[in-house]
């Protein structure tokens, strides 16, 4: 007679005591772990602390909402390869866990004899749970959550992180998401403050432009409605705390940012009046507090991080009389107000990654710098701060010897990820146009008539090479017509160049990246404008 199999006894799961501990000592190694990174940051700048602090919390990702880290180090070159491909990781998990769950089923209780019972109902086959965009999100919930302070930015984080961090292998989720936003925005009955965080933190995705531009064209101009003879940010009294009830309408200055803002980036996508944006960044203007910051409410001057950072992202797109100033005067504030650790934080604001690379973008538009997380260059339109303002057609024209080429791409590249392909001469994003008879005198006239900044590559090749000889003579001629600003020396040897002296001045970019040598180029754009 064969032996019965030895019955396994099943593993004793974790005692509920033991789980805390475990959670406990995780949480304490953290603890010290970033004790010792603050202690060791303490006395650096204070943008190198903000930097360092982002930098820390994108290699401990612990929410959707800490991919802002990542957001913001990409915009300024950084790498995170390393971070990168965790969090892709992590978002397939759970995407898969989502679908899974949604094939299973939602659980419903049922009071059964003595005690209580489970069913699911709803239940599908993985294959049709797998058909993101035909479930709406209550049959198949987003595999990404958020905080309630973070209900109306999260989605756009989401969008900001795949643009910024190149992302693919999800747009089934993000073109559900712009279904339902569309479907949101034709039903109406917008509520004026929260409508305007969910734009304004929209507005800031290039993505979220792409997918959703008409829809959310749609809440601005529901945004814009007045109600009387007031103005459209004004909003009742009763969105105000009980004991600020004085008068029946009061202006809401986040959303008087939001309208600014987000109807000069939006103006390109849909027929924006630009009206609205023009007022509401002249109104912002007069309620400026003399020490730099703005409030939230307009009879309520209580200082806000937030609300300052939204004002100068406004102020910077808008451009109305004595912005600089204005901008200036809130960036020295918000400098004031950074925490020793690096970082910016409100109890009213989403979360403190979120504000602190709100704060850094604001920063950097109030110094005129284009590397900024938002305003990025989208497929269909240009970035706002890119427009030419001059009657140039090109922001930047790139003139080099083909020899060099795949150092230059690299760099136009990065310039095009700010400007746009349409802004930036470089011959492989206009072949179409080159191919015509008489180039010659074409090129000469896109580099001395039609470019707002020449950026010459010079080395041993380009004097050799036929058409960067005719490009040359046209750079020349800026430089008897003492057009000089408009030209930017780049070095990619020591070689000798007739026509270049030795007083003239050049950047060395020999050990450069690309994305060094377009900022460096994006900075003196900025000051051309």
């Amino acid at each position: 007679m064969a032996a019965k199999p030895r019955s396994q006894k099943k593993p004793t799961p974790p005692d509920r005591h033991e789980i805390l501990a475990a959670l406990d000592k995780v949480f304490a190694q953290r603890r010290q772990e970033y004790s010792a990174f603050a202690d060791s940051k303490r006395d650096l700048p204070p943008l190198e602390r903000a930097e360092a602090w982002l930098s820390f919390v994108a290699a401990h990702i612990e929410s959707e909402g800490d991919q802002e880290a990542l957001v913001y180090l990409r915009s300024r070159g950084h790498d995170c390869g390393a971070e990168i491909e965790k969090m892709i990781a992590e978002w397939r998990h759970w995407a898969e866990e989502s679908i899974r769950q949604c094939s299973r089923g939602t659980p419903e209780f049922i009071a059964g004899s003595g005690k209580t019972k489970t069913r699911r109902i709803g239940g599908m086959s993985l294959r049709e749970a797998s058909q993101v965009r035909r479930l709406s999100r209550f049959q198949l919930r987003d595999f990404w959550t958020g905080s309630d302070y973070q209900e109306f930015t999260i989605d756009a984080t989401m969008l900001r992180t795949v643009e910024w961090c190149d992302v693919g292998g999800f747009d089934d989720w993000w073109q559900r998401m712009a279904k339902e936003f569309a479907q949101d925005a034709a039903l109406g009955g917008v509520e004026p403050v929260p409508a305007s965080y969910a734009l304004f933190a929209l507005v800031r995705s290039r993505l979220a432009i792409d997918l959703m531009g008409r829809s959310l064209g749609r809440i601005f101009e529901a945004l814009t409605v007045a109600q009387g003879d007031d103005e459209p940010w004004s909003v009742f009294a009763g969105a105000i705390p009980p004991h600020r009830r004085r008068p029946a309408r009061v202006a809401h200055l986040e959303l008087a940012s939001c309208l600014a803002f987000a109807g000069a980036v939006l103006a390109p996508v849909f027929d924006a009046p630009e009206e609205i944006p023009r007022r509401a960044a002249e109104f912002l203007l007069s309620c400026q507090q003399p020490s730099g910051p703005w409030g939230t409410w307009f009879d309520l001057p209580r200082d806000s991080i937030e609300t300052t950072a939204m004002a100068v992202h406004a102020l910077a797109v808008a451009k109305p009389r004595g912005w600089q100033h204005a901008v200036r005067s809130a960036e020295a504030w918000l400098w004031s107000v950074q925490h020793v650790e690096g970082f910016w934080a409100e109890a009213s604001a989403p979360d403190a990654v979120w504000l602190t690379v709100l704060v850094l973008d604001a920063i950097a538009l109030a110094r005129g710098e284009p590397q900024v997380t938002c305003l990025r260059a989208s497929k269909s339109r240009p970035a706002q701060l890119s427009r030419p303002t001059s009657g140039c057609r090109f922001e930047v024209a790139l003139s080099f010897p083909g020899e060099h080429r795949q150092a230059v791409s690299g760099v136009a590249d990065a310039l095009a990820e700010t400007l746009g392909q349409e802004d930036v001469f470089y011959d492989e994003f206009h072949q179409e146009e080159l191919a015509r008879p008489n180039l010659d005198t074409y090129l000469q006239s896109i580099y001395r008539n039609e470019s707002r900044l020449v950026v010459v590559f010079l080395c041993a090749e380009y004097e050799q090479k036929e058409w960067c000889s005719l490009e040359w003579r046209a750079i020349r001629d800026l430089i008897k017509t003492r057009r000089d600003e408009s030209i930017m020396f780049c070095r990619l040897d020591d070689a000798e160049i007739p026509g270049v002296l030795g007083i003239d001045g050049y950047v060395d970019i020999q050990r450069k990246s690309a994305q060094q040598v377009a900022a460096l180029i994006l900075k003196r754009l900025a000051k051309l404008r």
